[in-house]
């Protein structure tokens, strides 16, 4: 028996699955912490990004419609919410907040991440697990109520045939750098806060008011960055045309959207124009509040006549807000 004890303590033949069996769960956990952090720090980029972004994106937006608190939050959250969808972040609780002051022209997004099931980190980390913040100013407190893009052509923004611009408490650009970027003819004019082209502007002085600026630096798309309103395959309506007073109902509108006539009332919401032309002439009188177009397609485009007389406001949340 004693001899036995002895050859038992002495035997090395089992030591390596005794070492084996204690190593390997550090080792699993090292590996795991490293994956942990690896993932970690990839979501804490991709969550100061779209931060980044998203107060980008307000702030442009406050370039075109003023310092609205709800429009901002609505802006900041829904680009927040487009980027981090389909994202490594998106299988974690995340939430956004937006803080708008008017006083001083910022806008500030703050995104944390709770509840992510991490390999080891999640037991040493208390939610919230990332928290991000980033903050944008405006450089101009100038509202933009018109603003042509194209920075080569000739009349990025051209007004004819005694149509008129007004814009009041807001500017219109043209950031063409033609010699006539910007065209104000046959009895047409504009008003605004500020009119002001990359180019030159080819119209009558007593046309334009105030005086016209011309080589000024072009100004950014503020829609740039925006997420676009979500368009299916389905058609709501199809060469929808009407010729009498009348109801339209947010939708797809295929082969486009005419009006001829009557007094129009747009009913809240987003009118998506598809291969086809927005076309309002004769004497159509269209009105309505939060209503949103937007146009998609290459055929999609817009023909407003010189009878017509449109009033509407836009979205003050969504995706065209």
């Amino acid at each position: 028996m004693r001899k036995r004890k002895s050859g038992f303590f002495t035997n090395k033949r089992g030591n390596f699955a005794i070492t084996t069996a204690i190593v390997a769960p550090v080792l699993m956990g090292v590996v795991g912490l490293a994956v942990d952090f690896s993932i970690f720090f990839s979501q804490k980029s991709q969550m100061q990004e779209a931060a980044d972004e998203a107060a980008l994106a307000a702030v442009r937006e406050a370039a075109l419609q003023g310092w609205n608190k709800i429009t901002a939050e609505s802006v900041a959250s829904d680009f927040v919410d487009e980027t981090m969808l389909g994202s490594a972040i998106s299988s974690a609780v995340y939430s956004t907040a937006v803080d708008v002051n008017e006083a001083t022209g910022t806008v500030e997004v703050s995104i944390r991440q709770d509840g992510h099931g991490y390999f080891l980190l999640g037991m040493f980390k208390s939610n919230p697990q990332i928290a991000v913040k980033s903050r944008a100013a405006i450089a101009s407190t100038t509202n933009i109520c018109a603003l042509g893009l194209d920075d080569t052509a000739k009349g990025t923004l051209e007004l004819d045939d005694n149509a008129s611009l007004i814009g009041d408490n807001c500017s219109i650009f043209s950031n063409s750098i033609h010699k006539e970027g910007m065209k104000i003819e046959n009895g047409s004019k504009i008003k605004a806060a500020s009119v002001c082209s990359s180019g030159g502007i080819k119209a009558s002085i007593t046309d334009v008011s105030p005086t016209p600026v011309t080589d000024c630096p072009a100004v950014p798309d503020p829609l740039l960055s925006r997420t676009a309103p979500a368009v299916g395959n389905a058609c709501d309506y199809k060469d929808f045309k009407s010729s009498a007073s009348t109801t339209i109902e947010p939708g797809v509108y295929c082969g486009g959207l005419k009006l001829n006539g009557g007094d129009v009332f747009a009913k809240p919401g987003i009118y998506v124009i598809k291969d086809g032309e927005f076309n309002i002439t004769g004497s159509t009188k269209l009105s309505g509040d939060n209503v949103g177009f937007y146009f998609t397609g290459d055929t999609a485009k817009t023909n407003i006549g010189t009878a017509t007389t449109i009033s509407l406001t836009a979205p003050k949340t969504g995706p065209m807000a």
